[in-house]
């Protein structure tokens, strides 16, 4: 495993002591890896250089700090790895010599709230089909570029979209940015594929909506 000079701290663990029994049987522990370690090397801060920072200063007059970062990649995002995904969403890996592909073996991705893509790129790869919603019209544009299809709209006020239902909906550092965020929750219920499908949750914490 790959490491950075100044050995940041990233600790994955967690006291299962505090957790009720039926998480605390669910609870899967990861670890930083080497794609974990690649984005912070990349992103801390100095990969910005003077032509992002100037695009960033002329477009702020016109467009909200949201959209600007989206579009400069002056403020990417990272959740999990491809395989940080794949281990918890796949099931374990077949003995060697069984039958087994390197093709999605998972139905139709909704990632709500896209922003700009760079999270949904790790889980992409895991699925068949991927959709994503995105109120900002400008980062809307950005990932239909990337190849998702995507819907401009507040699954809080309209559900989520008519191509439902989805195998997996993901929710990702959404819940704590929006005003209305019980009737995400209840919108992505309503938008699973019964009975397998499956929504995956992320906050920051401490959670502050």
């Amino acid at each position: 495993m790959s490491s950075l000079p100044y050995g940041p701290t990233l600790p994955y663990t967690c006291n299962l002591a505090k957790l009720p029994p039926e998480l605390r049987e669910c609870f899967l522990e990861l670890s930083a890896d080497d794609a974990t370690y690649d984005f912070l090397r990349n992103h801390d801060g100095s990969h910005l250089g003077t032509w992002a920072s100037i695009k960033a200063k002329t477009l702020s007059p016109f467009l909200s700090h949201y959209d600007v970062t989206g579009i400069t990649g002056t403020s990417k995002m990272f959740l999990l790895s491809h395989e940080h995904w794949k281990k918890l969403l796949l099931p374990p890996p077949q003995p060697e010599g069984s039958p087994e592909s390197d093709s999605p073996s998972l139905g139709k991705l909704l990632d709500v709230g896209a922003g700009d893509g760079g999270v949904t790129a790790h889980l992409a790869g895991l699925f068949r089909a991927v959709e994503a919603t995105e109120t900002s019209r400008v980062l809307a544009w950005a990932l239909a570029r990337k190849g998702y299809r995507v819907w401009d709209s507040d699954i809080a006020e309209k559900g989520v979209p008519p191509s439902k239902p989805f195998d997996v909906i993901s929710v990702l550092n959404v819940l704590d940015r929006c005003s209305r965020p019980l009737d995400i929750i209840r919108a992505v219920g309503a938008g699973l594929a019964r009975p397998h499908g499956r929504a995956i949750f992320a906050v920051v914490l401490p959670f502050c909506p």
